[in-house]
Protein backbone atom coordinates (compact mmCIF):
# COMPACT_ATOMS: atom_id res chain seq x y z
CA UNK A 1 0.00 0.00 0.00
CA UNK A 2 1.72 3.08 -1.23
CA UNK A 3 -0.26 6.52 -0.97
CA UNK A 4 0.09 10.43 -0.12
CA UNK A 5 -1.92 11.15 2.50
CA UNK A 6 -3.05 15.01 3.31
CA UNK A 7 0.12 16.09 3.16
CA UNK A 8 0.85 14.98 6.62
CA UNK A 9 2.63 10.97 5.82
CA UNK A 10 2.40 8.33 3.56
CA UNK A 11 2.40 4.57 3.49
CA UNK A 12 5.12 2.89 2.14
CA UNK A 13 5.51 -0.71 0.13
CA UNK A 14 6.36 -1.98 3.71
CA UNK A 15 3.28 -1.04 5.23
CA UNK A 16 5.13 1.49 7.33
CA UNK A 17 4.26 4.91 8.33
CA UNK A 18 6.39 7.95 7.51
CA UNK A 19 5.92 11.48 8.33
CA UNK A 20 6.62 14.09 5.93
CA UNK A 21 10.60 14.26 6.26
CA UNK A 22 10.89 10.08 5.27
CA UNK A 23 11.12 8.85 9.02
CA UNK A 24 9.55 5.75 9.60
CA UNK A 25 7.13 6.00 12.45
CA UNK A 26 5.19 2.86 12.62
CA UNK A 27 5.58 -0.38 10.95
CA UNK A 28 2.51 -2.43 10.61
CA UNK A 29 2.52 -6.09 8.97
CA UNK A 30 -0.87 -5.73 8.11
CA UNK A 31 -3.49 -3.27 7.64
CA UNK A 32 -4.80 -2.88 10.69
CA UNK A 33 -8.38 -3.95 9.88
CA UNK A 34 -7.33 -7.14 9.22
CA UNK A 35 -8.67 -9.44 12.17
CA UNK A 36 -5.64 -10.41 14.63
CA UNK A 37 -3.23 -7.87 12.85
CA UNK A 38 -2.32 -5.93 15.85
CA UNK A 39 -4.76 -7.85 18.14
CA UNK A 40 -7.76 -5.24 18.21
CA UNK A 41 -10.73 -4.68 17.52
CA UNK A 42 -13.52 -2.93 15.41
CA UNK A 43 -14.07 -0.71 18.93
CA UNK A 44 -10.43 -0.04 19.18
CA UNK A 45 -9.85 0.75 16.01
CA UNK A 46 -13.20 3.20 16.09
CA UNK A 47 -12.30 5.12 18.98
CA UNK A 48 -8.72 6.27 16.81
CA UNK A 49 -10.60 7.06 14.31
CA UNK A 50 -13.19 9.18 16.54
CA UNK A 51 -10.31 11.07 18.39
CA UNK A 52 -8.47 11.82 14.86
CA UNK A 53 -8.67 15.21 13.43
CA UNK A 54 -10.65 13.63 10.65
CA UNK A 55 -14.34 14.61 9.72
CA UNK A 56 -17.50 13.00 7.61
CA UNK A 57 -17.13 16.10 5.49
CA UNK A 58 -13.71 14.90 4.60
CA UNK A 59 -14.38 11.92 2.99
CA UNK A 60 -11.66 10.04 4.18
CA UNK A 61 -9.58 7.55 2.15
CA UNK A 62 -8.89 4.20 3.02
CA UNK A 63 -5.32 5.30 3.26
CA UNK A 64 -6.50 8.30 5.39
CA UNK A 65 -8.82 5.88 7.50
CA UNK A 66 -5.60 3.56 8.17
CA UNK A 67 -3.02 6.72 9.01
CA UNK A 68 -5.25 8.58 11.33
CA UNK A 69 -6.09 5.01 13.47
CA UNK A 70 -2.36 4.21 13.34
CA UNK A 71 -1.02 7.73 14.37
CA UNK A 72 -3.74 7.98 17.32
CA UNK A 73 -2.51 4.36 18.46
CA UNK A 74 0.77 5.39 18.44
CA UNK A 75 0.30 8.60 20.44
CA UNK A 76 -2.08 8.07 22.87
CA UNK A 77 -2.49 4.57 22.79
CA UNK A 78 -6.03 2.57 23.18
CA UNK A 79 -6.22 3.58 26.78
CA UNK A 80 -5.93 7.72 25.96
CA UNK A 81 -7.92 7.52 22.90
CA UNK A 82 -10.64 5.76 25.32
CA UNK A 83 -10.18 8.66 27.74
CA UNK A 84 -11.11 11.06 25.08
CA UNK A 85 -14.07 9.51 23.98
CA UNK A 86 -15.40 9.08 27.54
CA UNK A 87 -14.48 12.73 27.72
CA UNK A 88 -16.49 13.79 24.55
CA UNK A 89 -19.60 11.97 25.63
CA UNK A 90 -19.14 13.29 29.16
CA UNK A 91 -19.13 17.12 27.61
CA UNK A 92 -21.20 16.61 23.92
CA UNK A 93 -23.24 13.08 24.20
CA UNK A 94 -25.25 13.86 21.51
CA UNK A 95 -22.50 15.11 19.06
CA UNK A 96 -20.08 11.89 20.67
CA UNK A 97 -22.76 9.32 19.64
CA UNK A 98 -23.48 10.87 16.02
CA UNK A 99 -19.20 10.79 15.36
CA UNK A 100 -18.94 7.41 17.32
CA UNK A 101 -21.83 6.01 14.98
CA UNK A 102 -19.63 7.59 11.65
CA UNK A 103 -16.48 5.99 12.96
CA UNK A 104 -17.77 2.25 13.84
CA UNK A 105 -19.62 2.44 10.27
CA UNK A 106 -16.37 3.54 8.04
CA UNK A 107 -14.04 1.10 10.24
CA UNK A 108 -16.43 -1.92 9.55
CA UNK A 109 -16.56 -0.70 5.66
CA UNK A 110 -13.03 -0.12 5.81
CA UNK A 111 -12.43 -4.17 6.94
CA UNK A 112 -14.99 -5.27 4.40
CA UNK A 113 -12.90 -3.53 1.77
CA UNK A 114 -9.90 -4.74 3.12
CA UNK A 115 -11.17 -8.51 2.91
CA UNK A 116 -12.43 -8.53 -0.23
Amino acid sequence: MVGYIRGVSTLDSRNGLLDEAGTLLLVVDQPPFLEGAINMGLATQAEALFVSSLQPSDEPTLDDVLAAIAVNLRVRGATGCADVLAAEYGAHPDEAAHRMRWALSLVDGCSTAIAA
